[in-house]
């Protein structure tokens, strides 16, 4: 059993015949850590996530908050418990592009991908409290990075943060998540430079608007053999060919 979930005593409940049945049963619980990080000093964010890949967090929390744009804005990170203190040198000054991707995918190989991408929350099926999320890559649709978290965003920053150490180009990769899209979780894209997110939930008003001011192919509900393009559908490849 990883460090990330525990086993707990817990009473099990269920109704039978109008009356409550008590049955003493053993639940598989998952583990969160809190970290404070602070940049050149000054308090940046206090997050909740599982306890594994912190530095891809770090990294990637860094990139998607429009902080770094590389490894090497980050001159050196000292790690007292939960307090993580990142120096920065050559701070991100740039605002958030327009996505320009060229990127091209086939709609019927992605719902392929995402039963994928829900076979692989081992977590997530024993615990129920475990986020998803994916690279794939814009050419093959392989897997490049698969991580669960406690947190949507932990997951997302940790893909986005792995890739940016492994000096993984985002501008042709597709990022996978098991939750709700917000706002938040398009900014992030947008900072990091990846053209297209795939959720299997619902986007926000707030996101669907942001997405498309960036030019961020949004797709969400995607279940089974259906999905729901709220944002630049003109990276389907089937898009033109099948409008009914």
């Amino acid at each position: 059993m990883s460090r990330r979930i525990v086993e707990k005593k817990a009473l099990k409940v269920e109704m039978i015949d109008g009356k409550l049945l008590f049955k003493h049963a053993t639940e598989i619980l998952a583990k969160e850590v809190r970290v404070e990080i602070y940049v050149n000093n000054k308090i940046h964010g206090i997050y909740t996530i599982s306890d594994n890949m912190v530095n891809e967090f770090i990294y990637g929390n860094l990139l998607t908050s429009n902080i770094i744009s590389s490894p090497e804005n980050v001159e050196d990170i000292k790690k007292f418990n939960h307090k993580i203190y990142v120096t920065i040198k050559n701070k991100r000054t740039k605002s958030i592009a327009k996505c320009s991707s060229t990127l091209s995918i086939s709609g019927v190989k992605l719902i392929g991908a995402m039963r994928k991408f829900h076979e692989k929350a081992l977590e997530f099926k024993v615990t129920g409290a475990f986020h998803s999320a994916a690279l794939l890559d814009g050419n093959t649709l392989d897997f490049i990075v698969y991580i669960e978290d406690l947190s949507r965003y932990g997951a997302i920053d940790k893909v986005i943060g792995w890739a940016l150490l492994n000096d993984i180009k985002l501008c042709r990769n597709i990022l996978l998540t098991s939750g709700r899209v917000f706002k938040e979780t398009i900014a992030k894209a947008a900072a990091a430079g990846i053209p297209m997110i795939v959720s299997k939930a619902a986007p926000t008003y707030n996101a669907v608007c942001l997405a498309e001011e960036k030019k961020i192919t949004l797709i969400g509900f995607m279940r089974k053999h259906r999905f729901n393009v709220y944002a630049c559908p003109h990276r389907i490849l089937e898009y033109s060919k099948n409008i009914v």
